[in-house]
């Protein structure tokens, strides 16, 4: 096995991992939801932490400054890591309303209009963060991997490859809902 990793070019390797996180992330994103966020609050808290170190308190990059700068990124990403778990619904309400205020914006509604619309969309994924979290993370997953995939074997056909994203979301979506239970 690792021969056979080890002849295959960097950008294989990368299309393979790519359809890998893709699958999982299509027929498994709303259990992995917590899991990505733990880490990417970890990792936002670490690097908060070090900068904090590094460029607030002029900590010095030798001994005993490298320790503390490390010590205090440690401690800031477990405390985000916490602070995202507990908080996850807000921030998908926020990036909902993200989304909705910027689609708005560039198909030109006026700045009220955009707002409301952005407002009523992160609300309405907040409120409905299961199946909200499910769509995305299926038709994500796919569209990774699917893309990835023809990439890899150099297949080039638009329309297949969004009708393969579809089936391969709509699949998705059904596993996640089969597999996973209403919070």
């Amino acid at each position: 096995m690792t021969e056979f990793l080890t002849s295959l070019p960097m950008q294989a390797l990368g299309c393979l991992l790519t359809v890998c996180v893709g699958l999982a992330e299509c027929i498994g994103g709303w259990m992995l939801l917590k899991i990505q966020i733990v880490i990417g609050g970890w990792l936002a808290g670490a690097v908060l932490g070090y900068a904090a170190g590094w460029r607030l308190l002029h900590l010095p990059l030798q001994w005993p400054g490298v320790l503390l700068t490390l010590l205090l990124a440690a401690v800031c990403g477990v405390l985000l890591a916490a602070v995202s778990v507990k908080i996850y619904r807000f921030g998908v309400g926020c990036l909902g309303f993200l989304i909705g205020f910027g689609v708005a914006a560039l198909l030109g509604a006026g700045l009220l209009p955009a707002l409301a619309i952005g407002l009523g969309l992160g609300v309405l994924v907040a409120v409905l963060l299961r199946p909200a979290v499910i769509l995305c993370t299926a038709f994500g997953g796919a569209a990774a991997a699917v893309s990835a995939l023809f990439s890899l074997l150099s297949f080039r056909n638009p329309g297949i490859q969004l009708l393969c994203i579809f089936l391969l979301g709509l699949a998705g979506v059904a596993v996640q809902e089969k597999t996973t239970r209403r919070p």
